[in-house]
């Protein structure tokens, strides 16, 4: 939803991203403890594609219109 952000927190990386608006707040994604950069980067991008990709799929065929 949001754009993945990448910031270091000490001696370590965390990525965070904005999910859907759950009761009207923000929903703030993030996980931090990454040793470099890139490992941030790359297990934020994995975590966004898997957030975005959860729910139900639409299928059309499943669909009746009688």
């Amino acid at each position: 939803m949001g754009k993945l952000r990448v910031e270091k927190r000490g001696k370590y990386w965390q990525y965070s991203f904005e999910g859907a608006n759950v009761d009207g707040k923000r929903n703030r994604i993030q996980k931090a403890g990454f040793r470099t950069r890139l490992d941030a980067i790359n297990a934020g991008t994995e975590a966004q594609a898997e957030y975005n990709k959860a729910g139900i799929n639409f299928v059309p065929s499943e669909i009746s219109f009688f």
